[in-house]
């Protein structure tokens, strides 16, 4: 499965002062956008072997497939930051016990994602997620399907490029 909503602009950042706190928004989110068949689970804090990553998320199709992903949620993340942050996730998941065919790839969560950071992440293949709007799941599945969401950031984006482009031209 996989799905994208973007937001290319730094909007007002929702102001969440716990990581757990914003686990819940992401959790939340990721709820409202998959479809009501699916299941969102996320546990807080597990104890993987000898990794505790922040959370482990299990999304599951109606059919019973799954896929779960180790989480690390970071307040504020710097792109420089990414990539040590998705090597350690996959240290971690090779550690995990999990069953091999539900491991799905390292998810990084923030309060905003910047348009540099979410390029390096898909680039290492990592899913994520923000509490503006962004997100990218990226379970190669066979059994879950591609899933593509773009949200109202992108669209609000689209408006107010082509407001400008008109006020410009006029």
């Amino acid at each position: 499965m996989n799905a994208t909503l973007s937001n290319t602009k730094d909007p007002a950042v929702p102001d969440i002062g716990r990581e757990s706190d914003l686990l819940r928004v992401v959790t939340d989110g990721l709820r409202e956008r998959l479809p009501r068949e699916w299941v969102v689970e996320m546990q807080l804090a597990p104890r993987l072997g000898g990794w505790r990553p922040d959370a482990l998320l299990e999304i599951s199709a109606p059919d019973g497939t799954s896929g779960t992903m180790l989480v690390e949620a970071k307040l504020a993340l710097e792109p420089r930051a990414v990539e040590p942050l998705v090597m350690m996730l996959e240290r971690a998941l090779v550690d995990a016990d999990l069953p091999t065919e539900a491991k799905g790839p390292p998810m990084v969560v923030s309060r905003f994602i910047s348009p540099r950071s979410r390029d390096l992440l898909e680039q290492a293949g990592a899913s994520y997620a923000d509490a503006t709007g962004n997100l990218r799941i990226a379970l190669e599945r066979r059994q879950l399907p591609f899933v593509d969401i773009r949200g109202d950031w992108a669209a609000r984006e689209a408006a107010a490029i082509a407001a400008v482009t008109r006020a410009l031209t006029s």
